[in-house]
């Protein structure tokens, strides 16, 4: 989940934290007769909706897996603390499930700017941090590039969310040109973009024309102009969803009904409100979950066990969070021995996790790699989704 970056007072305070932290956590053997998994989540200010539905994901992997025996024997604890979506909290909670609650592994915050924060207090604590939704594409890189060694996710970063809507351009829709439109100096729209127009020209594409509009933006006309001068196979719009769908309608209303690829949710209720459902046909987006793979049993299962539980369907950040889960269980059954830093390890080189986002595996720069999901629309509903391997 893109988050704008937080203020330098919150990283300050962390260091602070740090440097009374006990160094050798993840060397202490995980002892008692029950797993300890912390949860650094946003239980309540702006991000509580997107917490709740993290928290709820994570309830329906630990019940299952309990239910199920547990892991090595144990049943899971969780332990969950409210960052109130605040740096200087996220920090200090990290902190306090690693070295005061002897969590084995911590999953959040849900926040891409909260849980970089905690990136050095994994490595420094050497216990595992897991996110489902931190997907800047260097998300788990210091600002000097290296990789964070306790620092994992298990959603697809927005460079390969991009690279993958090219690949389904070409190998689906047979595009040979694409137009790229984009937010104007947004960080999280021009790497979907670019990592969109690296993979579509690396396949033999042209892309036409690029252009930007500035966030917030109202009037759409001169993109209807710009496709009637300079017509493309396919557009792909890098914005978040409420600015895609009103460029999508302008689009749509103009007459210009070429496929659409969107790097925002655009089944989110926003998207239809603005653009309507008739705009919303032969639009397509990524995404890490769908209620519509159904040839995946481990989705399916998650989907009906959700539903069961709080009477609704999940979102994503459910989804990945649920996945988060069954992650930091591969790693404890799998470690040499119950200490962060065997947990780490076997976290680095897991393999073949069936996931309710589909099979994953955990690879160079500890990024995720699995198929993304391409999700059609059609009248404004999803319709169909494509695997799309990396």
């Amino acid at each position: 989940m893109r988050r704008p970056m937080l203020l330098v007072t919150g990283l300050l305070t962390g260091l602070a934290l740090l440097t009374g932290c006990d160094s050798t956590v993840g060397t202490q053997q995980h002892l008692g007769d029950t797993v300890r998994l912390g949860v650094n989540v946003e239980q309540s200010g702006d991000l509580a909706s997107y917490g709740d539905s993290m928290t709820k994901g994570i309830q329906v992997a630990v019940d299952q897996a309990n239910s199920s025996g547990g892991v090595r024997g144990r049943q899971i604890q969780l332990i969950t603390m409210d960052n109130q979506g605040n740096s200087g909290k996220a920090v200090a909670t990290a902190t306090t499930l690693m070295s005061q609650q002897r969590a084995l592994s911590v999953i959040g915050p849900v926040s891409d700017g909260l849980f970089a924060l905690t990136l050095p207090v994994a490595d420094h604590q050497q216990i595992p941090v897991i996110s489902g939704s931190a997907c800047d594409a260097n998300r788990l890189n210091d600002e000097n590039g290296k990789v964070y060694q306790f620092g994992f996710r298990t959603c697809l970063g927005l460079d390969q969310q991009g690279a993958a809507m090219a690949t389904f351009a070409h190998s689906n829709l047979a595009a040979s040109t694409a137009a790229v439109f984009r937010t104007a100096d947004t960080g999280f729209a021009n790497e979907f973009a670019d990592a969109f127009t690296d993979a579509f020209t690396a396949d033999g594409g042209t892309v036409g024309v690029q252009d930007a509009f500035p966030a917030g933006e109202t009037d759409y006309s001169r993109f209807v102009d710009i496709m009637r001068s300079s017509p493309t196979d396919v557009v792909y719009v890098a914005a978040q969803a409420p600015e895609a769908a009103s460029l999508i309608r302008t689009l749509r209303e103009a007459g210009i009904d070429n496929p659409i690829l969107a790097s925002g949710d655009m089944n989110a209720p926003a998207a239809s409100e603005i653009a309507g459902p008739d705009a919303l046909n032969r639009v397509y987006f990524v995404s890490q979950f769908s209620a519509l793979d159904t040839d995946n049993a481990v989705a399916q299962n998650f989907l009906n066990a959700y539903r069961q539980a709080y009477g609704a369907d999940p979102d994503t950040h459910a989804a990945m969070a649920y996945d988060a889960i069954l992650l930091a269980i591969y790693g404890i059954d799998r470690a040499d021995e119950l200490t962060g830093i065997n947990v780490q390890r076997a976290l680095a080189t897991a393999r073949n996790i069936d996931g309710a986002g589909g099979k994953f595996s955990i690879g160079q720069g500890h990024q995720v790699v699995k198929d993304a999901l391409v999700v059609e629309l059609a009248d404004g509903a999803p319709v169909s989704v494509t695997h799309v391997a990396p």
